[in-house]
């Protein structure tokens, strides 16, 4: 049984892992990135957040986007995500947030056919930090951050959705171990803080209640 969320006005998607899904060459990424920082960084996300409105910034920028670019003909659509969100489209003012760059978004974007449907498209070349990006969201949408639902793939979107006070909503496809260590368990976390847990894409029309 999934609880429904009520009072949803917007709706907030991340690209890869949630929408699609981008087989972008990481290792290879993070090898480049290590030549322009000076150390090999563990993973991509913290190293955006660390250098984000410098020129090293626009120079790890860019080295993601040459392999993202070589991805797109790999790419994966998940969960008949383009017509679930056009559906969606009639009743939700629709957003997305991502931490590709703008103009891998846009083709993303159009590879799902979905181009006139959210309202704007937020990127890393806007913010570099999640929580930043949701903050453009809602200064775009001035309204309650109670009537916004977050939909991601990760537990860092789902902490920045709590800190804003935007309902989320986390999709797990793969494994996934909630028992942290034997006191703590993830999954429990979550939904002590609001956060519904689901299966698939398909999942976010369930919970989702008349407005």
């Amino acid at each position: 049984m999934i609880d429904k969320v009520y009072g949803i006005k917007y709706l907030v998607f991340d690209l890869d892992g949630t929408l699609v899904k981008l087989p972008v060459e990481w290792d290879k990424v993070l090898e480049e990135i290590s030549h322009v920082i000076g150390y090999r960084p563990r993973s991509i996300l913290p190293v955006l957040k660390r250098f984000y409105g410098t020129r090293i910034y626009d120079k790890i920028s860019d080295i993601i986007e040459r392999y993202e670019e070589k991805s797109l003909d790999k790419i994966q659509i998940l969960d008949n995500a383009p017509d679930i969100l056009k559906a969606l489209a009639r009743r939700f003012y629709i957003y997305v947030v991502t931490m590709q760059s703008r103009n891998m978004a846009k083709k993303i974007v159009n590879i799902l056919g979905i181009e006139d449907i959210p309202r704007k498209i937020i990127s890393r070349n806007d913010a570099g930090f999640r929580i930043d990006q949701l903050r453009i969201v809602l200064r775009d949408i001035n309204d309650d951050p109670n009537t916004v639902l977050f939909i991601g793939d990760k537990v860092l979107d789902m902490i920045a959705a709590f800190y804003l006070g935007i309902k989320g909503l986390m999709i797990v496809r793969d494994y996934f171990n909630s028992r942290i260590t034997g006191t703590d368990d993830l999954l429990e976390d979550l939904e002590t803080l609001g956060v519904r847990i689901v299966w698939s894409l398909k999942d976010l029309l369930k919970v989702i209640g008349s407005s």
